[in-house]
């Protein structure tokens, strides 16, 4: 399972904020994984079980 690690960017010129993906978290090994910065919807989803962001596979 990877966890995605987010960010709160803010648009300088109008103020608006965005998440974003930082990078991901693999659970078995602890290791980072590179991801693009995109909403965490495009990449993943919410897992209400354990409130966290995971990477769809």
């Amino acid at each position: 399972m990877i966890v995605l690690m987010l960010f709160e960017e803010t648009n300088e010129w109008t103020g608006q904020k965005k998440v974003l993906v930082s990078h991901g978290v693999d659970t078995t090994t602890l290791g980072n994984i590179s991801l693009p910065p995109v909403p965490p919807i495009k990449i993943g989803y919410f897992d209400e079980s354990i409130g966290e962001w995971l990477l769809r596979e």
